[in-house]
């Protein structure tokens, strides 16, 4: 039990864009209502919320079932109800649908495209930062002219979606992606796949740029020291899962590389008491892989914090499985979330094409149960986020419109899924509008909200910026 909870204290500490749900419901608890909330409890703002069924000042005045007219069912607080429109219009000051809340603490919520003219633009990096804005990271592709360039990309913006700057570092060669970032005292770290370290300051200066020896997916951050994970190139042009501690000044400490003779991938990395949980994907089945199901297989590789290796497990089909996502469950065992084509072994269902993927995993690794979720179209999970409610969002893009997909779909879009512990469907909601949406990134906010991040048509970038139970407003 101690084990565990100095793992849930990490979780909270490393946790770049977690809200602190303590501290929340602190605040919550110390309000006082002047009412007695019979069937309620008492807000942040000293008025009484009711639950289901009951309404009034007090929460003490049942809802008759027989009625299903919005104004006999909604207690508009500090508002008066519109029979037409079928809702609150709230006093000056106040908002929500049983005006409840005030502009002073409103989430903010918004979905935008960034275009930047005939640029590609992939963005798969994200974090919260320290001033409440959010910075992203990928690649950029200039076909304007004869000559194709390719670049770092990095994009600030504010909590409301403006854009406050962006930054482009001319690579080599396509497909080059950031993907990896962490914001420490004076600036921020940007990872790229192309072995490309930069640090910009918080207005977006670049402060230096070097190469490393390993192409850099991820950055972890514990006792003041900064982890790197990533993949380092090997013989034959195939690479294994690397691992490197550096100062902030991009210099290496130790290094360390795990996986067999073919490629292997991390996607994320958990930090456990006694060292590091990596996720990724393999190709391999020798060396530290010793199991192959066929295709690329979901790998959970476990080290100590110097990066000796301690164990590996595999699991998949016999088709593509990749590892993306990895999430601590309340009992003291993991979430893995990815996605999978295959429909064998280790994976017991598959409606068609990519489905999400989530597996339950005991701390040695162990599968306990795996569940798939999609439609007969292609289905990518990318991020799992807990925020300490005791379920999970489940975030990636989905281009099916039957079996788990509730609702009717276009060319693709962003899905993300609410389930409980045990992996089952709480509600869904999707994002976009009739162009190709795809989800590569999620994060939890600071106002308890969710950033999501991909592509529109494949050329501009798609955010959407939702509060804690997925919803958009329109102020």
């Amino acid at each position: 039990m101690e084990t565990f909870k100095f793992i849930l204290a990490l979780l909270c500490c490393l946790t770049a864009c977690q809200w602190n749900l303590e501290e929340i419901e602190l605040a919550n608890a110390q309000a006082t209502c002047i009412q007695n909330c019979v069937n309620g409890t008492c807000n942040s703002n000293n008025i009484c919320e009711c639950k289901t069924d009951w309404h009034g000042v007090n929460c003490d005045t049942p809802i008759a079932n027989t009625n299903t007219q919005f104004c006999d069912t909604t207690n508009c607080n500090n508002g008066t109800c519109n029979e037409a429109l079928n809702k609150c219009n709230c006093e000056d000051g106040w908002y929500g649908t049983g005006c409840l809340r005030t502009f002073n603490d409103r989430i903010s919520t918004f979905q935008k495209v960034l275009s930047f003219g005939e640029n590609e633009i992939k963005v798969d990096g994200i974090i919260c930062t320290d001033d409440g804005g959010y910075l992203f990271t990928g690649y950029k592709h200039d076909n304007s002219s004869s000559q194709e360039q390719y670049f770092i990309f990095t994009l600030k913006i504010n909590n409301l979606g403006l854009v406050l700057w962006e930054s482009s570092i001319e690579v080599d060669y396509r497909w080059i992606s950031g993907g990896s970032l962490l914001e420490i005292k004076d600036g921020y770290l940007v990872g790229s796949n192309d072995r490309r370290l930069i640090k910009y300051s918080k207005e977006g200066a670049i402060l230096y740029e070097k190469r490393l020896e390993g192409s850099i997916s991820l950055f972890k951050i514990l006792n003041n020291k900064i982890y790197i994970f990533g993949h380092d190139l090997i013989s034959n042009l195939n690479t294994n899962i690397w691992i490197a501690n550096i100062t902030e000044l991009g210099e290496i400490i130790w290094s360390k590389n795990y996986g067999g003779s073919r490629n292997d991938y991390c996607g994320d990395v958990f930090i456990l008491n006694d060292g590091f949980l990596i996720l990724g994907e393999s190709y391999s089945n020798d060396y530290n892989i010793p199991l192959n199901y066929g295709g690329n297989d979901v790998i959970l590789v476990k080290t100590d914090f110097l990066g000796e290796f301690i164990w590996s497990k595999s699991y998949g089909g016999s088709k593509t499985d990749s590892g993306n996502s990895i999430s601590l469950k309340s009992d003291g065992s993991f979430l893995l979330g990815g996605f999978t084509y295959s429909n064998d072994n280790n994976v017991s269902n598959n409606y068609g094409s990519y489905d999400f993927w989530l597996l339950n995993c005991d701390l040695n690794g162990n599968l306990i149960w795996e569940r798939n979720f999609g439609g007969s179209s292609s289905d990518k999970l990318y991020s799992i986020v807990d925020i300490n409610d005791g379920n999970f969002y489940l975030a990636g893009s989905t281009f099916s419109k039957d079996h788990d997909v509730s609702f009717d779909g276009h060319t693709g879009f962003f899905w993300l899924i609410k389930v409980n512990q045990n992996g089952e469907i709480i509600w869904q909601k999707g994002y976009g509008n009739n162009k190709r949406q795809e989800l590569y990134n999620m994060k939890a906010t600071i106002d308890g909200g969710f950033i999501m991040v991909g592509q529109q048509d494949r050329q501009d970038i798609y955010i959407v910026k939702t509060d804690a139970n997925g919803n958009l407003y329109t102020f």
